[in-house]
């Protein structure tokens, strides 16, 4: 995935939604991280002086700012499944992470679904 990555959240129809905040911070919360606001900064701790600045918490977007690390992808992974949404970054890569969130991604008819790949595991998105 690109410097960018932007998380999409889709309701049943395939239309934008908007991520349930409770989850959002639940899932950061499980891997250690605090969410302030509407921003979250992680730190992985495998790789020295790698930042991810992720914005838009609260909203039907997520903005992964140089994703980097083991870490944060896990944090995708899980909200990619968890939230079935889909990812998309500067380099046009769809990304979803089961089978219902390419069913939304289908249904929303605005993305170009049968180019999305399905990862099974955070280690694919890295």
């Amino acid at each position: 995935m690109s410097k960018e990555v932007y998380l999409i959240a889709l309701d049943d129809q395939g239309l934008p939604g908007v991520l349930d905040p409770a989850v959002v911070e639940e899932i950061f919360g499980r891997h250690g991280v605090d969410v302030v606001g509407t921003d979250a900064f992680v730190s992985d701790p495998d790789i020295e002086h790698a930042w991810t600045e992720v914005t838009g918490l609260g909203s039907g977007v997520l903005t992964f700012w140089r994703p980097a690390g083991r870490l944060i992808w896990r944090i995708l992974f899980d909200l990619l499944t968890e939230c079935h949404g889909f990812a998309y970054d500067t380099g046009g890569s769809l990304t979803v992470g089961n089978g219902e969130s390419l069913r939304r991604l289908r249904a929303s008819g605005n993305w170009d679904a049968d180019d999305a790949r399905t990862v099974t595991s955070s280690d694919e998105l890295g």
